[in-house]
């Protein structure tokens, strides 16, 4: 049986990029699905649950990122995702 998969092209709209922070956030929230997920730039296709490769692909605001993802999650994924980086990860708390 197939795999729910689901993609979707998003916007960084944090003023700084994905940095450290928003990396590891990003990274923790993806790893809390039950999917695998990508993120892609430019032809660089990165796990969406590692920091380090997140970094990587040096996402700057307004910068296109294409999310994929498979797996019973992957829905769900995508748009947690996507509402966090239209958040610009804008945190009251912090």
């Amino acid at each position: 049986m197939d795999q729910p998969s689901a993609s979707r092209i998003l916007r960084v709209l944090n003023p700084e990029g994905l940095h450290a922070r928003a990396a590891m956030e990003v990274a923790k929230l993806l790893s809390g699905f039950e999917a695998k997920v990508y993120l892609v730039k430019g032809g660089n296709r990165v796990d969406g649950t590692d920091v380090l490769e997140i970094l990587s692909l040096g996402a700057m605001q307004y910068q296109e990122l294409i999310v994929e993802a498979c797996g019973a999650q992957a829905v769900e994924a995508v748009e947690a995702l996507a509402a966090l980086l239209e958040s610009s990860f804008f945190d009251e708390s912090m």
